[in-house]
């Protein structure tokens, strides 16, 4: 069995974390959350980020180019449409997942 190097499991702890997921490891038997108080940090700031809206600035150009683009209007192409429509419809069944064998 290849064991994760320290680094790499730091790195992952630290993903789960920012993305506001919890931290677990798996044992034989269970399954235990981590609890650290970094990981109780990076959580805190996630859920404050997420919580507080997300002001976005302008200067004049960019404002200038982004009216000449809403002002354009929208017209997708047909093939664009059907494919919508058919992601759309609830009679649609996705696809199966395949994966390859990594020891072929």
């Amino acid at each position: 069995m290849i064991f994760p190097s320290k680094f790499s499991v730091q790195a992952t702890s630290g993903r789960q974390a920012t993305e506001g997921r919890a931290v677990v490891a798996r044992g034989e038997d269970d399954v235990r959350e981590l609890t650290h108080p970094v990981i109780e940090r990076i959580r805190q700031r996630h859920e404050q980020a997420t919580a507080l809206p997300t002001r976005l600035e302008l200067d004049d150009d960019e404002t200038r180019r982004l009216a000449e683009i809403l002002d354009r209007g929208f017209d997708p192409p047909p093939a664009l449409t059907a494919c919508l429509r058919r992601l759309a419809d609830p009679e649609r069944k996705a696809p199966e997942l395949t994966w390859a064998d990594a020891s072929a």
